[in-house]
């Protein structure tokens, strides 16, 4: 951690500032003593450092070396660096069995099932833990029948989308949270998708303009909460979704990918690219989460 402080430090500092204000060969050699730096810590390989001098006064090549220093980082698993617990939050999005092979007729995602423990880790890196839950009844507008097949365009109801096999209908199996859960676990717990004209996707809005809260951004704030880890199902829907409205709020969000299941590789990798170009930051396991 020392050493990334001083890298911050340094470039704030001393090279950003240096503008009209020291001599290009000052500039020359404390640049090149901090690249020196970076490949002694293994931050940056030292075929990645091109050092040209026509650059020397361009914020972009300091900003490329940031960037290329942050995945280097990713790729070595160094670990992520997190804030103080108290800041911190988990979100357990939709961990239900009706999103598992455990209900094989409702809406099955492949080891679904398996991720309780990856979500249980990365709670004890945080102060709080939010949980939410499909909550439907068997009234709902947007349920297929046989003739309305499942993703069957819906018209006139502006926070419905499409049909769907009936799930996590309240009091079934579905419902419940998978197994290695346990509900007392959670400081709060959002229910979304009860009003029979509505079908949400993400757990901080139940409706699809992201206009009528469930009350979790306002939890979050109200608490001091700067950083909230995620995981849950499906990777490519309600977790997607809920990841970016919080980082829509302002939020940092990590995404933990094996507390993750998504339904089909291509639509996990697109939900992939729009949350990271929406700056939302990965770890692959848990463990990565370790100071």
């Amino acid at each position: 951690m020392a050493k990334h402080f001083f890298a911050k430090l340094f470039l704030c500092k001393h090279i950003v500032p240096l503008e009209g204000k020291k001599s290009v060969a000052v500039q020359h050699a404390m640049l090149v003593g901090f690249l020196v730096l970076l490949c002694l810590h293994k931050e940056v390989p030292s075929k990645e450092v091109v050092y040209n001098r026509n650059l020397l006064h361009s914020r972009t090549f300091y900003t490329i070396i940031i960037t290329k220093t942050y995945q280097k980082n990713q790729k070595e698993g160094h670990p992520m660096q997190l804030p103080d617990k108290k800041y911190i939050a988990s979100f357990d999005i939709d961990a239900q069995n009706t999103f598992t092979p455990v209900c094989p007729d409702e809406l099955p995602v492949a080891e679904g099932d398996q991720i309780a423990d990856e979500l249980n880790a990365q709670a004890k890196f945080t102060s709080l833990r939010l949980g939410s839950r499909d909550a439907h009844t068997m009234d709902a507008l947007w349920l297929s029948d046989a003739e309305h097949a499942p993703l069957t365009p819906i018209e006139g109801h502006p926070d419905l989308d499409v049909r769907w096999p009936a799930h996590a209908i309240i009091g079934t199996k579905g419902f419940d949270f998978i197994a290695g859960l346990d509900p007392k676990a959670y400081d709060f717990q959002i229910y979304k998708g009860i009003e029979p004209d509505k079908h949400p996707y993400g757990a901080c809005y139940h409706d699809l303009k992201n206009t009528l809260s469930t009350g979790a951004i306002e939890y979050l704030r109200c608490h001091g909460i700067t950083t909230v880890i995620c995981g849950g199902l499906a990777t490519d829907y309600c977790v997607k979704n809920t990841v970016l409205q919080l980082k829509a709020a302002g939020f940092d969000v990590i995404l933990n990918k094996a507390a993750c299941r998504g339904i089909a590789p291509e639509t996990i990798a697109a939900a992939m690219d729009e949350m990271a170009a929406a700056g939302v930051k990965f770890v692959e396991c848990a463990a990565e989460l370790e100071a």
